[in-house]
């Protein structure tokens, strides 16, 4: 998985220095425009979420739902994030 997260740090990397900096460019009517580049955000699915970022998909994110109730609307308490990251 550090492979994956070294890997786009590493594709990333040129944006990063260039949303700090101003760009002219010129757009389709030929007007010259000054341009910040921003990276928003990530869209995955659920299973391509928990590959990216190391997730067990046998266990909810969110809460200590046991893996045999994952889908039923009872209530469990709140993950710990110190637990969920050992």
């Amino acid at each position: 998985m550090q492979v994956l997260h070294d890997l786009l740090k590493f594709v990333l990397r040129p944006l990063s220095n260039s949303a700090r900096n101003r760009h002219n460019i010129k757009c389709g009517y030929e007007i010259v425009r000054r341009c910040y580049f921003r990276v928003a955000g990530w869209l995955a699915d659920y299973m391509g979420n928990s590959a990216i970022h190391g997730i067990y998909t046998t266990r909810c994110t969110i809460c200590e739902s046991p893996q045999d109730r994952l889908g039923n609307l009872q209530k469990y308490p709140l993950r710990d994030a110190q637990q969920y990251q050992e």
